[in-house]
């Protein structure tokens, strides 16, 4: 019998320490308490990240109810989540005189859910930076002040790695809402408002993908170096010189992309709502819309190609409001099929098209590409898919818009978090 316990010993403890190591929740609070077996760290949010760092396993750090100043980090490779009680509930900030070039929540590869985060007007600073394969779900994001003057001021939320952005709102005004970098990045159903609303710079030779979102820039959208898909999504551009899509070459490996199905893209009445613009030799831009409204601009389009660099425009069954302004500079003309310069008889809520619009059933033939629209509605009712990012439901049309208001002049909706924090005016 002794024997076979000696021999069984060494068994019993290698298997423990092959065991992996449970879970554990450290719970950050501001006097309201922790649940049984939570680890109590009290209102120190960083002292929480430090714990759940050292601690092996998938762990949880939970904020309570209250505002907490940081900056904080979360930089181990271990599985953390980091959720808050609701985006209404807690807030992480960081004090105005905090130093430059730095994150209010910089969470590595951590998952981040259900807080507000309000950033610091303070060149280079970011609301929220994520990397790895995390993904940020029910956040919102705003700057403390909104400050229209810069378009670089601040970042909403950065996506590095593979990391996604779930049923958000993000509202820098003159900052940049969400910047990806680096990776095959994912944004739906969210709400993105800034300078540019979306940024994506020089990735590997892999597409982004954005779905069901709104976004509101005087640059919606810029793509440089990176690669984009945008679906069923509203885009409205704002301010003068205005730009809907941007596709810009720079000097990377990877050409400047942007593929738009779907979209409805309206403008203030002046700028272009479509560039595809390289001046560098051997690069190359690719700006392609189908099944889109683009109106509302001076110019549908403006493709310019020099110093031995290309552009490329390629629409088919779109609305193109002006696209007979549309300039064009260098070799490789912009291939347009099937597309046409119509009033889209949008409804009164400013993107969904209202009984009667010419633009009903006259999207592309064949099966959509995404079966949910906009609305998260089903993509296809009639005899084929519709032209913008909402299908026309007969069994519940959108009421017509009151006697006066221009095509698409009321604000899209919004999705994701409600901003749970009233931005100071400057």
């Amino acid at each position: 019998m002794v024997r076979l316990l000696s021999a069984a010993a060494p068994l019993v403890v290698a298997a423990a320490l092959a065991a992996p190591a449970a879970a554990a929740t450290f719970c950050v609070h501001q006097g309201t308490g922790c649940p049984a077996g939570a680890v109590d760290e009290g209102a120190d949010l960083q002292e929480a990240l430090d714990d759940a760092a050292a601690a092996a396993g998938p762990d949880q750090v939970t904020i309570g109810s209250g505002t907490y100043t940081g900056p904080f980090d979360y930089t181990h490779p271990s599985p953390v989540s980091i959720v808050g009680a609701g985006a209404g509930a807690t807030t992480l900030d960081a004090a105005d005189d905090a130093a430059s070039h730095d994150r209010v929540l910089a969470a590595g590869g951590a998952d981040v859910s259900r807080l507000t985060v309000r950033i610091p007007v303070i060149q280079g600073w970011a609301g929220i930076a994520v990397g790895e394969s995390a993904v940020v779900r029910d956040v919102a994001v705003a700057a403390k002040v909104l400050d229209p003057l810069s378009d670089d001021a601040v970042a909403g939320v950065i996506l590095d790695g593979d990391a996604g952005l779930r049923s958000s709102a993000v509202d820098v005004a003159g900052g940049t809402a969400v910047a990806l970098r680096g990776g095959e990045h994912s944004v739906m159903d969210s709400t993105l408002s800034g300078g540019a609303a979306l940024l994506a710079t020089p990735s590997a030779p892999v597409a982004s993908v954005v779905r069901r979102s709104s976004l509101t820039g005087a640059r919606p959208v810029v793509v440089q170096d990176a690669e984009l898909v945008i679906e069923n999504s509203v885009l409205r551009a704002t301010g003068a010189d205005s730009r809907g899509l941007t596709a810009r070459c720079g000097l990377g490996p990877t050409a400047s992309v942007i593929t738009a199905d779907h979209v409805t893209l309206l403008g203030p009445g002046n700028g272009m709502g479509i560039l595809a613009h390289c001046v560098s030799a051997g690069e190359t831009t690719l700006l392609t819309v189908t099944n889109s409204i683009v109106r509302g601009f001076a110019q549908a389009f403006t493709r310019e190609a020099k110093n031995g660099g290309t552009a490329v425009v390629e629409a088919a069954y779109s609305d193109l409001e002006n696209v007979a302004a549309s300039t064009q500079l260098g070799p490789d003309p912009a291939a347009l099929s099937s597309v046409v310069d119509v009033d889209p008889l949008l409804a009164a809520d400013g993107y969904r098209l209202r009984t009667g619009s010419p633009l009903i059933d006259a999207g592309a033939p064949g099966p959509a590409a995404q079966i949910i629209d906009f609305g998260h509605g089903a993509r296809r009712f009639g005899a084929a898919q519709d032209i913008g990012a909402d299908e026309y439901d007969p069994a519940n049309p959108p009421p017509d818009p009151a006697p006066g208001t221009p095509p698409g002049g009321q604000a899209p909706p919004a999705f994701g978090a409600p901003l749970a924090l009233a931005a100071e005016a400057r």
